[in-house]
């Protein structure tokens, strides 16, 4: 359903790069830290524009695969102001652009937090699937469905239940849309507290790594992603625990999420799903030490969406 590339590279040269930006005790000034994977030793030169494409660095050599370069007082992110810088690398003869974004999560008091103020979600969860063309889904396609968050003042977005097409992304780090990103992980066929689910069959645990480890990799210079889910209505079980762990390892710049882990340790944000208003009002009653966050709860099916208004 979307579209594949084959590439050829030459044998010397940037096979991968990831940044993360990170900022000070006042949410001012910044920290980026840019990684290379470089085959054949060539030489890496960053440059950085900021979004009206004037030169904030150029031509910083990137020794070793490794640079820390200061950044001072740069346009922050946020689904308000989703300021877009430009990162340039040159490798060798070839050239890479990506657009990056100044902005740090964090959970303090058990809020989450974007540039050290709390947000409000105020979120939907979205199948790619379109009317006319099934699971195929056009940018344009994609930007009608940011239009119509906009207009509903809909700012965050949950990935049900898999990685989206990359172009999906893109719009939400330009338009601003907060988004959970989940890992292609969904069995509740299998059913709950069962010992043969997946989560718990040691012959399952690679596939719920790679999964969730692949998805990490790829999209992780997001500023749109405030949060990794680690699936949808898989169970729990030592699959989740090693994935909660690898996701840390990966990224230690956002919170994890995973509906099934309840409230234990594996999951940073207590995520339940058709949770009764009620119960929900008991739990944030009762100092949680975890934020609150719903990621379902109202599903319309035909004629069946009775009760949203108690949300």
């Amino acid at each position: 359903f979307r579209d594949v590339w084959l590439v050829a590279e030459a044998k010397a040269g940037l096979r991968d790069f990831h940044v993360t930006t990170d900022l000070d005790a006042a949410y001012v000034d910044a920290t980026l830290e840019i990684a290379c994977d470089v085959a054949g030793n060539a030489p890496v030169a960053a440059t950085l524009l900021d979004p009206a494409g004037r030169t904030v660095f150029a031509d910083v050599a990137v020794a070793a695969g490794k640079a820390s370069i200061a950044v001072k007082a740069p346009a922050l992110w946020t689904c308000e102001t989703p300021n877009l810088y430009t990162l340039v690398l040159k490798a060798g003869g070839d050239v890479f652009a990506r657009k990056i974004g100044f902005r740090k999560v964090e959970i303090k008091d058990s809020v989450l937090l974007v540039n050290g103020r709390r947000i409000l979600v105020k979120g939907t969860d979205r199948h790619e699937m379109m009317p006319a063309t099934g699971y195929t889904c056009t940018k344009a396609d994609m930007e009608k469905d940011i239009a119509v968050f906009k207009q509903l003042n809909v700012n965050a977005v949950r990935t049900s239940h898999y990685p989206n097409d990359p172009t999906w992304y893109d719009l939400c780090d330009r338009h601003g849309i907060w988004v959970t990103c989940e890992a292609n992980m969904e069995a509740h066929d299998m059913g709950y507290n069962k010992t043969n689910s997946f989560a718990k069959l040691p012959e399952w645990r690679n596939a719920h790594l790679e999964r969730g480890g692949r998805m990490v990799s790829v999209f992780r210079d997001h500023p749109s992603i405030i949060v990794w889910s680690m699936g949808n209505e898989s169970d729990f079980g030592p699959a989740f625990e090693k994935l909660y762990r690898l996701m840390h390892e990966m990224d230690a710049t956002r919170p994890v999420q995973y509906e099934q882990a309840h409230d234990n340790a594996f999951t940073d944000i207590r995520c339940p799903m058709y949770t009764r208003t009620w119960d929900c009002a008991a739990y944030v009653k009762n100092n949680p030490s975890k934020p609150f966050i719903l990621c379902e709860y109202t599903h319309a099916m035909g004629n069946s969406n009775g009760g949203i208004q108690k949300y």
